[in-house]
């Protein structure tokens, strides 16, 4: 019985230290994604898919940008995202968005509209495909690419996926 309380203890132990180390994992992803969106250039990407996303499930393929004008245009408005903590958010609206910099390198991105009254604001989550899901590394909002979604997407794209009774 004593053994048992002793491994019980170690496992314990184990999850209090995986739990730490995956926390400053995520506040250094967080300073890093946002350090790369600030400093983000058009010359340093060559296209950006934007998927549509409901339930954590990327779906199709909405559009593929590689135009300079565009993405000089993203990169403007990625360098004014800036720091969101989340609260249970209600969220209306979902993209899945890759974004294919000049080096062969990929960073992925859920982007997020709130339900209620729209405030014209992208909520956004650093995220990588991990399995069969996504993995969150921080997060962050901008207005500027809400207005920059709004441009590359049909009319229709920005409206609230409509939910199941």
């Amino acid at each position: 019985m004593r053994k048992l309380k002793i491994i019980a203890g170690l496992l314990g132990l184990c999850g209090v230290a995986l739990g730490l180390v995956f926390t400053a994992q995520r506040t250094k992803s967080q300073s890093e994604y946002m350090a790369f969106l600030h400093s983000l250039q058009a010359t340093n990407i060559t296209k950006i898919e934007i998927y549509d996303q409901k339930n954590s499930e990327i779906g199709s393929l909405l559009t593929s940008v590689s135009s300079p004008t565009v993405l000089d245009a993203f990169a403007r408005a990625a360098n004014t995202v800036e720091p969101w903590s989340p609260n249970h958010p209600g969220i209306a609206k979902s993209f899945f968005i890759e974004l294919y910099l000049s080096d062969g390198q990929e960073r992925e991105f859920e982007f997020d509209i709130m339900g209620g009254s729209p405030d014209h604001t992208i909520y956004i989550w650093f995220a990588s495909r991990f399995l069969s899901g996504l993995a969150y590394h921080g997060n962050g909002k901008s207005a500027a690419l809400f207005d920059w979604l709004k441009t590359q997407t049909p009319n229709t794209a920005l409206e609230p996926t409509p939910t199941a009774p």
